[in-house]
């Protein structure tokens, strides 16, 4: 992973895994991420428009995902998976 330390500084301590494929050095338009429950096996998949580092975490509409991010004591894996164009990517999920 080649970020800034400051990058994901805020990241919810509910996420014990921390996952992100290399940014390109050219830039990104947006990028694709999951988010794995480690203790129920379940994951949501988005995708972002935006930057790693403007503070965005999702914008999931599952009652269900939305009760378990919230939970302190839940263990979540969030993966950047990609990063290109938001176009290209919306298409993948």
């Amino acid at each position: 992973m080649n970020i800034n330390s400051d990058v994901l500084v805020n990241y919810p301590k509910q996420i014990k895994e921390l996952v992100i494929s290399d940014i390109p050095k050219k830039g990104y338009e947006a990028y694709l991420y999951r988010f794995t429950n480690l203790d129920r096996l379940k994951y949501y998949i988005g995708i972002h428009m935006g930057r790693i580092s403007d503070h965005y975490w999702h914008s999931s509409q599952s009652d269900e995902f939305d009760r378990d991010i919230a939970n302190p004591n839940a263990n979540f894996k969030f993966e950047i998976l990609k990063f290109g164009k938001y176009s290209v990517l919306g298409v993948e999920v």
